[in-house]
């Protein structure tokens, strides 16, 4: 089943990458600019943001498994295209907020139809009660990996405590 899903993965990857690629976007660069602007496809980003709506990279990375500086590339990148900004937090000054521009709402305004396009095309052999059953399974297998990494963070912490 690994293997399935890793080359689902690929796949998706392949095929996201050509889409984006219509916005001078990566796929992750695209993924990053949904998260930010609070698409519902990603509620546990959603449910992580502060006080007043607000997301920082370090957010993102927390629920997406993957290190802060690898986002923090992503971000810078995004800056420079003019798509995200970043801001001192309204609470807290040394959190960096980050929030989507005008033209990085355009850039996923642009890619949109072809998202919809590209999902029909991909379940629409599919019922909604098996795409709930599916998300579910995924959702689960991913609540158990992020479970075990994060005791493994709590235990590398303690091991470093005791030393």
């Amino acid at each position: 089943m690994v293997q399935v899903l890793f080359d689902v993965v690929n796949h998706l990857t392949r095929n996201g990458q050509a889409l984006a690629a219509d916005a001078d976007l990566t796929v992750q660069q695209w993924i990053l600019l949904l998260q930010v602007a609070g698409d519902p496809s990603f509620s546990a980003v959603a449910g992580a943001r502060g006080a007043g709506g607000e997301v920082t990279a370090s957010d993102v990375a927390r629920i997406r498994g993957v290190s802060r500086a690898s986002v923090s590339a992503l971000v810078s990148a995004l800056v420079r295209k003019g798509l995200l900004r970043q801001s001192d937090g309204a609470r807290d000054r040394r959190r960096k907020v980050l929030a989507i521009t005008a033209r990085g709402r355009a850039a996923l305004e642009r890619l949109e139809p072809e998202r919809r396009r590209a999902n029909r095309a991909l379940f629409e052999n599919f019922s909604r009660a098996e795409l709930a059953r599916q998300l579910t399974a995924l959702s689960g297998c991913l609540g158990k990996l992020r479970r075990a990494r994060d005791r493994a963070a709590v235990a590398g912490v303690e091991a470093g405590v005791a030393e």
